[in-house]
Order: C-alpha cells, then sequence, then structure tokens
C-alpha cells in the first residue's frame, strides 16, 4: 500500500524529480515495510498483527510447504547419518 501511495504521487511530480522522487518513495516505503513488520513481531497476539500475517502463512501453508515425503525422509536419514559418522 505504501508503495502504491507512493507512485501515485511521484505521478504528480514535476518530469525532472520525478526519478528522484520515486526513490525516495520506493525508500520509504521500505522503511514503513520494516516498522509494521517490527512491530508484528513485538505484539504477535494482537488482532490487527494477525491479520497481516495472515496471507503469508496462509501462502506459506498451501504452496511453500509441504510435509515431506517417505523418499524424502530417508535422504534426510541418510545424510544425517553420514555427517554424524565424520563427526565421530
Amino acid at each position: 500500500a505504501a508503495s502504491s501511495a507512493a507512485n501515485v504521487l511521484t505521478g504528480h511530480a514535476p518530469p525532472n524529480v520525478r526519478g528522484a522522487a520515486r526513490i525516495a518513495g520506493s525508500l520509504g516505503a521500505i522503511g514503513t515495510a520494516v516498522e509494521v513488520f517490527g512491530w508484528m513481531t513485538r505484539h504477535p497476539q494482537h488482532p490487527l498483527s494477525k491479520a497481516l500475517a495472515r496471507p503469508g502463512h496462509e501462502l506459506q501453508h498451501r504452496i511453500a510447504t509441504a510435509e515431506p515425503s517417505s523418499a524424502q525422509l530417508e535422504v534426510a536419514e541418510a545424510a544425517l547419518s553420514a555427517c554424524l559418522e565424520l563427526e565421530g
């Protein structure tokens, strides 16, 4: 939302300063995102924090992560055993 607002505002800037305005807007959007994320980690039980985190958690749950298959577990166990043998 912050980057969208910055882009709308820079669209109204004079053409000779539009590039600098976009950079400033992008930096402001990044700073806003960092501050919001920091607040969310300090207040994980707050309803707004939960609402902001929900889309990312759903995306990770549905697309990015899955339970390992038995073949994947077998490879992981073999790799762990080999590492433990090397450590002695």
